[in-house]
């Protein structure tokens, strides 16, 4: 078992350095390390990053992501409790302006036209119709007449 090829040393290192290696394996994979410099920095990348992972994923991991999660959701609620108030306040505030500014639009235009009465165009015949108005008793109050 001491000839074992790179193939098969590099499908047993990650466990190898979570210490999962078959105990029967163990040798010979020691022995091929010991030969072989490209499966020792296999060896080396696969104990790194075991490392990183156990110093975020301890026992410890699960709590502090539970409290992380807990710390947003709080955060969220908080923001979610101020954001309707916001938006109602700006709905009016955007009301009144216009409101203020048809006030102050309104009274200057009709100053200016003298009166308030519609426009001549508007005046007249239905709106949309080609027909010029209509004046009563020009055979036109009678339907039956051609």
């Amino acid at each position: 078992m001491n000839d074992m090829t790179c193939q098969d040393v590099q499908a047993q290192l990650d466990l190898l350095a979570a210490d999962e290696c078959d105990p029967v394996l163990r040798p010979a994979i020691d022995a091929h390390l010991q030969q072989c410099t490209a499966c020792t920095a296999s060896y080396a990348e696969s104990r790194r990053m075991l490392a990183m992972l156990s110093l975020h994923w301890d026992a410890a991991g699960p709590l502090r992501l539970r409290q992380r999660l807990n710390q947003e959701a709080q955060r969220s609620r908080r923001r979610q409790g101020v954001l309707p108030f916001v938006r109602r306040a700006m709905a009016v505030a955007a009301l009144l302006i216009v409101s203020a500014g048809l006030l102050f639009v309104l009274p200057k235009r009709a100053a200016d036209t003298g009166s308030l009465e519609p426009a001549p165009a508007l005046q007249g015949g239905a709106k949309g119709s080609r027909c010029p108005p209509h004046e009563p008793g020009a055979g036109h109050d009678n339907p039956a007449a051609p």
